[in-house]
């Protein structure tokens, strides 16, 4: 029994052959102030040791959803501690919303990254570029899954432009009214394997989840008649087991925007871009105003559209804006950390 659960919640393709460990839970669920951990005795709240919390010195060592912990198991046999973080195979991040640069984690340890966008007028490859850039990320793959088929004439048409610019992405086109689209999801949510959801509101994210779990998991609600855009129906992430026979996913709120953190593997959403520009004159080429620019020249002969060219410095400069900020944060950090040292050395030689 002890073990059927945690195999279910990915256990073994974590730890691999390492035996069953009873003080060892995945993160469900994260609010404010608890936990909610998957653990060998069933899904209890968790919360941060006194000494574990004090020693966390950056936001992304606190657990997220995914993330696998070493627990404690208290009198209270609802309730454990958690002592530990184990190191993450990967994490999917954006930035915080707002004008706070802070990093805010999407999702932990995932085999799966499954962008979902609907086949109707708001089908855009911009913003497929824009997911593909921001949240690939190491030991993962990625799957588009293109939703309501069925009120959209345009879907293969939209597909074949998909795969003219990414030949190796897996493209699904799925309609809730055909079981048959639903099951060519089923082979990327094998049991053992976790994936993450990730699309705008109201694209269908939770009502494919119900479908394929075979029982309504989450709300689903219609979308606005007034701005055709969906309404927040999944306010919080939430990592699930799916079945029998089935994975793990992780249901995620719908993003209104897309603030980039860091780029992974911003090769795999531009790698036409990124091919040319091997042949650029100058080896720190911006691609913008350089005489010799391969990048220049592919726009100029056609083999780069306008469009996704201005998509690729734009988000380029968004990244690059972001590392500066990062990097200010962190050597404002670190002075800080001196000066302070230095207030400790004057205050001891006063003694």
């Amino acid at each position: 029994m002890v073990e059927e659960i945690m195999k279910k919640y990915g256990y073994f393709n974590f730890f691999r052959d390492s035996p069953i460990n009873d003080n060892i839970g995945r993160i469900t669920f994260v609010s404010k102030e608890n936990y909610l951990v998957m653990t060998p005795k069933g899904e209890l709240i968790g919360k941060l040791k006194g000494r574990y919390s004090y020693e966390i010195e950056d936001a992304k060592e606190f657990p997220y959803v995914g993330d696998w912990v070493s627990i404690q198991y208290t009198g209270n046999e609802k309730e454990v501690l958690i002592d530990h973080l184990f190191r993450r195979k990967n994490r999917i991040s954006r930035k915080m919303r707002g004008k706070q640069f802070s990093e805010q984690i999407i999702a932990c340890n995932v085999d799966y990254i499954i962008f979902c966008m609907s086949t109707d007028e708001n089908f855009s490859l911009r913003l497929l570029e824009k997911y593909l850039y921001a949240f690939s990320c190491p030991n993962s793959k990625s799957l588009l899954v293109l939703t309501k088929k069925d009120l959209a004439e345009n879907v293969e048409k939209n597909i074949k432009k998909i795969k003219e610019l990414y030949p190796n992405l897996e493209v699904i086109a799925t309609s809730i009214y055909e079981d048959s689209s639903i099951k060519l999801l089923l082979p990327y949510l094998l049991e053992g394997t976790t994936s993450v959801i990730i699309g705008s509101s109201g694209v269908g994210k939770s009502t494919l989840i119900n479908h394929i779990a075979g029982k309504e998991i989450f709300k689903t609600r219609e979308i606005s008649k007034k701005t055709q855009r969906g309404k927040h129906t999944t306010t919080f992430r939430k990592l699930i087991y799916l079945g029998e026979g089935l994975g793990c996913i992780i249901d995620t709120p719908g993003l209104s925007s897309v603030s980039l953190w860091s780029s992974y593997n911003s090769n795999s959403a531009f790698s036409d871009i990124e091919e040319l520009s091997l042949h650029c004159k100058f080896r720190n080429c911006t691609h913008t105003v350089e005489k010799g620019c391969a990048v220049l020249k592919g726009v100029k002969d056609g083999i780069i559209s306008e469009d996704r060219y201005k998509n690729f410095i734009k988000l380029k400069r968004e990244e690059n804006f972001m590392k500066s900020k990062i990097d200010f944060n962190i050597n404002k950090k670190r002075n800080k950390e001196i000066e302070e040292r230095e207030k400790m050395k004057k205050s001891k030689k006063r003694k």
